[in-house]
C-alpha cells in the first residue's frame, strides 16, 4: 500500500510566537526535545542492569533569519542582570489534512547567541539554543 505523502507534516507550515504576542519572523528551523535522566539500578536477581527514571531536561534551538532584534533585546536583559519570563508557542499544520498541533513551552532560558555577526555573501541567521522547565500541548 502506497503512502499518501500529503499526510506528512512539513516545516513550511510551522510558526513560532514569543510570549504569546510576537510572532517570530522568518524561523527556518525549530527543535524542542525532552531528554530523560535515569539512575542505574543493579538488582541482585537480574544479571542485566536496569534504569529508573529520576528526571528529565527540556531543550531546543531556534534558527531564524535576522529580520529583527527581538531575541537580541532579551539577551541584553540577561546582560543587565534580569531574567525575563519567556514563553514560546509553536504551531505546525498540515493544510492538506487540516490537522494542526500547538505546544506551549514555559520557563525558557536562553543559553547563548551571537550578538552581532555577519558573513559576506550569506544571509544572516540567528541560532539560539534554549532550555525550558515545562511544556503542554494546547491542541
Amino acid at each position: 500500500m502506497a503512502t499518501n505523502v500529503n499526510t506528512i507534516f512539513n516545516g513550511s507550515n510551522g510558526e513560532l510566537w514569543l510570549n504569546n504576542a510576537d510572532k517570530l519572523l522568518k524561523v527556518s528551523k525549530f527543535t524542542f526535545k525532552q531528554t530523560n535522566s535515569y539512575a542505574e539500578v543493579d538488582v541482585t536477581d537480574n544479571f542485566a542492569k536496569q534504569e529508573r527514571l529520576v528526571g528529565c531536561s527540556l531543550s531546543g534551538e531556534i534558527t531564524k533569519f535576522q529580520v529583527d532584534f527581538a531575541i537580541a533585546d532579551i539577551m541584553k536583559q540577561y546582560k543587565d542582570g534580569k531574567q525575563p519570563d519567556i514563553t514560546l508557542v509553536g504551531r505546525v499544520e498540515n493544510p492538506d489534512t487540516g490537522v494542526a498541533r500547538r505546544i506551549s513551552i514555559t520557563g525558557i532560558t536562553l543559553q547563548d547567541m551571537d550578538i552581532f555577526a555577519f558573513e559576506k555573501g550569506q544571509a544572516n541567521q540567528d541560532v539560539i539554543p534554549f532550555n525550558a522547565s515545562d511544556y503542554e500541548y494546547i491542541d
